[in-house]
């Protein structure tokens, strides 16, 4: 739900990065270098599928015990995982720089849940364990905060174009400057009133674009995670708007001094602070 610049680093830059950490390992590393241009391929696949929403169209490795299959050239899954894990993950290694920079470029907002997490680890949008040709692809790794790597999203993938999660570096602008994410306002639910958000994409979006954003809503539970969020913020803003009224303000004057600012300054149009603001304005313009 946030738009994500394209990464600083290019394949080739934490490729090359990584292998500069296996000096010791010379037949693996001549593996990779002969297996790159079948790597390359791949990617530029990844790259023409991403920006129209068919990534769900590569196939993924199948799952079977014990095996470790080869994926491409005489690369083996084991190979993919052992490059991300210990010479692009690993602490003591070159590639560390780049990991961290990857991590660092969302500047602590977490793009899956609009930011209200923030990044602790990269996930793998199409997850390493399926699709260890990616595992090194910057494009392929966002930065995400606990919460949506591991209890939203974990080792998912779709195989329908409508149960793609959004892509923070790929998706039309749509999904990032139109709003879709709408609350209601309840006054009476003690002690502070309580924000119910839900997912509801504009009519004129296609039906594979609307099915994505209430999949993206549900998968990262934002409907839960965003009330909780509200009801914090509640608690003084309850206060604020009884005193208001209480001086003889009208519901107008509220709106324009205490929650148009709350909706103006929110980061984005799908934030949970934007989308409160909205419909507490709605709640005392209905009266």
């Amino acid at each position: 739900m946030i738009k994500l610049p394209s990464p600083s680093y290019e394949f080739d830059q934490v490729f090359s990065t990584c292998l500069e950490g296996l000096d010791k390992k010379p037949e693996f590393r001549a593996r990779l270098s002969t297996g790159k241009p079948e790597i390359d391929a791949q990617l530029a696949l990844y790259a023409e599928k991403a920006p129209s929403g068919e990534l769900y169209t590569l196939a993924p490795v199948l799952r079977e015990n014990g095996s470790d299959p080869i994926i491409v050239s005489d690369l083996k899954k084991s190979d993919f995982l052992n490059l991300y894990e210990a010479h692009l993950r690993g602490k003591e290694k070159p590639g560390r720089v780049i990991y961290d920079e990857l991590l660092a470029s969302a500047n602590g907002t977490c793009p899956y849940c609009g930011g209200i997490g923030r990044p602790r680890n990269l996930d793998h949008y199409l997850p390493k364990s399926r699709f260890p040709q990616f595992s090194l692809f910057p494009k392929n790794l966002v930065p995400a905060c606990r919460d949506c790597n591991m209890d939203g999203k974990g080792q998912g993938f779709s195989a329908s174009a409508g149960k793609q999660i959004i892509h923070p570096f790929y998706d039309a602008e749509h999904f990032f400057q139109e709003q879709w994410i709408f609350g209601a306002y309840d006054p009476s639910d003690e002690p502070s009133g309580s924000v119910d958000f839900y997912a509801a994409p504009p009519d004129h979006w296609s039906e594979v674009d609307k099915e994505r954003a209430e999949t993206h809503f549900d998968d990262f539970e934002l409907g839960v995670r965003y009330a909780k969020e509200a009801g914090t913020r509640l608690v003084s803003l309850r206060t604020q708007l009884d005193n208001l009224a209480d001086l003889g303000i009208s519901p107008d004057e509220i709106s324009r001094v205490l929650l148009r600012p709350m909706v103006e300054n929110a980061p984005h149009v799908n934030h949970w602070e934007s989308v409160m603001g909205k419909a507490v304005m709605e709640a005392l313009n209905n009266g």
